[in-house]
């Protein structure tokens, strides 16, 4: 057997821990797949401003900003390169998550072998952290990269203090090195998660691992680590930090419950979701905290019986003193009182007890124990298996946010959270989109006089926008406090056109929050639908004064009015008060110190107010201060194609490819300027490398199919045309063009069918109808060709006198 072999003194260890990490490598393969969720990944990632450039305005918002409350520039460091590089294919994140567990189960190996056990029990404790299920969470979510990246530090500051005190006790002269390392990557551990606070508490416990006396120097030596570590956490700490309730009898049962919780989840790892709430009532006849108390009582009983045991204490001691800040004492609704991420490294304790004492077992030679090391290899193997098995498992529950809001409400139906965040994803499904555009056309019918029996049976067939809505609604039975739910609500109706009931739920979410900035945004861009212009006033003005430095409101807001003005054409308060909010924004970018984004916001804005000049400045101001700012620079590109300066727009697109050759939409922007220059072999080469780069952008399928259909490549145009379609099932240029290539071919009827289908995505479209008739009177169906001669009259077609003459005897 293979454990026979590992208890061979002879074994080889780099062999051994290949092996271990190839097999956690296969049980997190899954992950490799996955997507990004909708549980943070958005703050962290794919709509995170910080991460766009690694310019020096970019860098500088990293290492000043906090994200969701915690300092983690380090971590976000990590995203912006991967964005750089890769943008936002989620394989990438997910290969380097993967690759840092990889790293640190190698490190826990290392460590293990330091603080002296032999390479089969290190292999064992490695084994064990690098497969337990409860760290999927940590490995297969991608904002988790905090957990994984920071452990590595964290564990390497550990190795590089083990060997200060080696070091030490051989009196070597250059062990402050081997401190000043672990100085170093101890700071660098914080900056990638505030979880490292309790590094220098374990320092403290090494210390006592290696029988080192208790002086004076001992305390003083680690006092500059944990100031910085200090100075650090209190970044994120000071609005985070708890303190006991005022109810002691709770905070007595919250926290021995806290402690066990970690203890049971490694224990017994079956049951893994991203949400865990406080049992209620709290109290000790709940179960749960019963047994909390009484798994804590346990854990005190077995120190003292124990004591003597250092390999025991050391791993109840590593796991308290990691796990220490974040015991709860209190019943606050914070939605992550506890989580099986934050057990990432304080589970290294429990992984050195278990591979110290299997590998000692296992090692021994003596006949009266060979019948228990045969049970013991028979039971390894069975354990490795069921963790493997469930780590796999667990790894494919993170696959893309649908999958993983179903898992959590299929364990706790009534999770609010789950409930809001599985309605928000389901809200971009292509079946949802079809039926909200389904959803509003009967709505318009209906005041329009659709008879009630006629609207009533087709609501019927709205089955997805009403399973959505109940989602949201079931968030706020379970939680009737749960602003963001109401606030979808609000959303969804407006979006749907009933704006007098997203402005019930948007003010729902007000009452319960008053500063709540996007439902304060949209209730006031309800109200300029509506054309209450005083209430959208006063609700837009609370927005600026909630914190009146804050650029991207007063942007927000001009937007809003701007949009309103475009949309309900020219109205003097509206005007008055966009003048002034542009004025008060324009001086507060003067005001500030210059930085690259404020500029190129200004730059949107002119650009979307038509104002191309002024907009041409912003950007060069922009790229005066961040000449590697791509963002700016894509922009303006854009513009001098918009304004006609087509070799400018080239050479631009060109300088954005230079600094990102993976930006996909200066590809196809590029391939649409040659094409309209006429240099089709470099508009091809673009559009191909654009799909290249993002196999699921329509727009780039589409173009890549007009120059196929333009150089008379017609099944590779309709290729390109269907791909379009697939990942766009609205795409109405695709069906359009695809209808045309057909009857090019001589396919009336598959041509028939794409006009269509381009005019139910939208019926004003005028070469659609046209084309629709003239393919209807090729086959001589002269009843629809006047149809849609009509409608295309109608819809402004001067339609030639033959065709007209042609069709007037079919006229009845």
């Amino acid at each position: 057997m293979v454990l026979d072999h590992l208890t061979n003194p002879k074994v080889k260890s780099a062999g051994f821990i290949f092996l271990i990490l190839a097999v956690i490598f296969a049980a997190y393969v899954p992950s490799l797949s996955n997507n990004f969720v909708n549980w943070d990944d958005d703050v962290h990632v794919y709509d995170n401003p910080f991460i766009q450039s690694l310019d020096f305005d970019h860098l500088r918002q990293i290492f000043t900003s906090r994200v969701n409350g915690v300092y983690i520039p380090l971590t976000e460091l990590s995203f912006a390169v991967e964005h750089h590089f890769f943008r936002d294919n989620p394989f990438v994140y997910h290969l380097t998550n993967l690759f840092l567990h990889i790293l640190a189960t190698y490190l826990v190996f290392l460590l293990s072998g330091a603080l002296g056990l032999s390479v089969l029990a290190a292999g064992m404790t490695a084994l064990l952290f690098g497969l337990h299920p409860i760290h999927v969470e940590s490995v297969a979510w991608i904002t988790e990269r905090k957990d994984v990246l920071y452990a590595v530090f964290y564990l390497l500051s550990l190795i590089c203090y083990t060997r200060y005190l080696t070091r030490l006790i051989g009196k070597d002269s250059g062990a402050w090195v081997s401190l000043a390392w672990a100085s170093g990557l101890g700071i660098l551990s914080m900056l990638a998660k505030p979880m490292a606070i309790s590094l220098p508490l374990i320092w403290l416990l090494l210390d006592w691992w290696k029988e080192r006396d208790f002086t004076l120097k001992l305390i003083l030596e680690k006092a500059p680590l944990a100031a910085a570590l200090g100075l650090l956490a209190w970044v994120t700490y000071m609005t985070q930090a708890r303190l006991p309730g005022q109810d002691i009898k709770e905070a007595l049962l919250i926290w021995p419950w806290t402690f066990s919780f970690y203890l049971r989840q490694f224990a017994v790892p079956f049951v893994s979701v991203p949400i865990y709430r406080l049992p209620k009532p709290i109290t000790l006849a709940n179960s749960e905290y019963g047994l909390g108390v009484l798994i804590f009582a346990a854990v005190v009983f077995l120190v003292v019986r124990f004591r003597k045991n250092r390999l025991f204490l050391f791993a109840v001691l590593y796991y308290f003193l990691s796990i220490f800040f974040l015991l709860r004492f209190d019943a606050a609704a914070d939605v992550n009182i506890v989580a099986d991420r934050f057990m990432y490294l304080p589970c290294l304790g429990l992984c050195l007890l278990f591979g110290s004492y299997g590998g000692r077992l296992l090692s021994s030679t003596e006949k009266s124990t060979e019948y228990l090391r045969k049970i013991l290899k028979a039971a390894l193997v069975v354990l490795g298996i069921v963790l493997f098995v469930q780590t796999f498992r667990q790894s494919m529950l993170w696959r893309d946010s649908v999958t993983l809001w179903r898992h959590q409400l299929k364990i706790f139906p009534q999770e609010p959270i789950a409930l809001n965040n599985l309605a928000t994803v389901l809200r971009d499904v292509d079946e949802f989109r079809a039926a909200e555009e389904q959803y509003k056309l009967i709505a318009k019918l209906s005041q329009d006089g659709l008879d009630k029996n006629s609207l009533n049976q087709a609501l019927a067939d709205l089955r997805p926008v009403q399973y959505v809505m109940s989602l949201y609604f079931k968030a706020v039975e379970y939680d009737p406090n749960y602003t963001d739910a109401y606030y979808n609500l609000g959303k969804i109706h407006q979006d749907l056109g009933e704006i007098q009931k997203g402005i019930f739920f948007y003010q729902k979410a007000l009452n319960l929050d008053p500063l709540y900035k996007d439902a304060l945004l949209n209730l006031g861009k309800s109200y300029l639908q509506l054309g209450l212009v005083a209430e959208a006033v006063d609700n837009l003005n609370t927005i600026t004064a909630l914190n009146p430095k804050n650029e991207d409101y007063y942007l927000d807001i001009l937007l809003a009015y701007h949009a309103a003005l475009k949309e309900k054409g020219p109205h003097p308060v509206i005007e008055a008060q966009f003048k002034d909010l542009f004025e008060r924004y324009a001086k507060l970018i003067s005001r500030n110190s210059a930085k690259a984004g404020s500029f190129l916001n200004l730059g949107s804005l002119y650009q979307g107010l038509g104002d191309k000049s002024r907009a041409v400045e912003a950007y060069e101001m922009a790229l005066k201060l961040s000449p590697r700012n791509t963002k700016a620079l894509y922009n303006l590109a854009n513009l001098y194609d918009e304004k006609g300066e087509l070799n400018k727009a080239i050479s631009t697109y060109q300088r954005v490819l230079e600094l990102d050759p993976r930006h996909d939409l200066a590809y196809l922007n590029l391939g649409v300027a040659y094409g309209k220059i006429g240099r089709d072999i470099e508009a091809k080469a673009a559009f191909e490398k654009a799909v290249d780069l993002n196999p699921k952008n329509a727009d780039a399928h589409f173009n890549l199919g007009y120059i196929y259909e333009k150089t008379k490549q017609s099944f590779a145009a309709l290729d390109a045309y269907k791909e379009a379609v697939r990942i766009n099932p609205r795409h109405v240029e695709s069906y359009y063009n695809m209808g045309n290539v057909y009857f090019s071919l001589d396919k009336n009827r598959e041509a028939l069918e794409s006009y269509k289908k381009a005019l139910e995505i939208d019926p004003n479209h005028l070469n659609a109808a046209i084309n629709l008739s003239i393919a209807y009177y090729r086959q001589k169906d002269f009843a629809n060709a006047l149809k849609f001669l009509d409608d295309a009259r109608v819809l402004g077609y001067d339609a030639p006198q033959e065709y007209l003459e042609a069709l007037e005897p079919y006229r009845k």
